[in-house]
């Protein structure tokens, strides 16, 4: 840590070091505080109708389902079985609703979905209490991505969404400008 004239002063560098480390302390101690007191102010202007009790609308364009494995070692031209596999629902927008969500902020997400993966990105949300009002896209599914974590790599694959026509860009226009002046998107 400290160093005091090339270590001529080795009881004055312990007690630097001692300061040193309580700084330390006492500064993460009082940035948790400060984050603590954050989360409560955020709350009680949930609480009383502040503006984070307006709707809040996120918009993903393009939503997907993550595929993540895990794998030791690829091995090319043969059958892989993977250590472990999760499933994420992702998106930006997505993302964000789904932060919101943990904090007890209601929001409704927006965009476009196909198939079957749309279906299941809908459910998912549903099923976290998020609210949704995509549109369904009758071309093709909702991408898929697969995220494959080989030893210290990671490659991913991402795939594409459904083609979307002019008629489904003003349907979304259309439920963007619904969205009431007070509300946050």
């Amino acid at each position: 840590m400290f160093s005091t004239h090339g270590g001529r002063f080795p009881k004055l560098e312990g007690v630097l070091n001692l300061f040193l480390l309580l700084y330390i302390f006492i500064l993460f101690k009082f940035t948790t505080i400060i984050d603590k007191c954050i989360s409560l102010s955020i709350n009680k202007k949930i609480s009383k109708g502040g503006i984070l009790n307006k709707m809040i609308y996120t918009v993903t364009l393009n939503p997907s389902i993550d595929y993540v494995i895990n794998l030791e070692k690829l091995n090319e031209n043969c059958i892989n079985v993977v250590n472990s596999n999760d499933v994420y629902i992702g998106g930006k927008g997505i993302n964000v609703s789904k932060i919101l969500s943990e904090h007890g902020i209601k929001s409704k997400t927006l965009g476009f979905i196909s198939g079957f993966t749309g279906k299941f990105v809908e459910e998912s949300l549903n099923n976290d209490n998020i609210l949704t009002d995509f549109i369904s896209v009758e071309n093709n599914f909702s991408r898929i991505n697969i995220k494959m974590k080989i030893g210290e790599t990671e490659t991913e694959i991402n795939g594409l969404g459904p083609r979307i026509s002019d008629s489904h860009v003003q349907l979304l226009n259309s439920k963007i400008d619904a969205i009431s002046d007070s509300d946050i998107i």
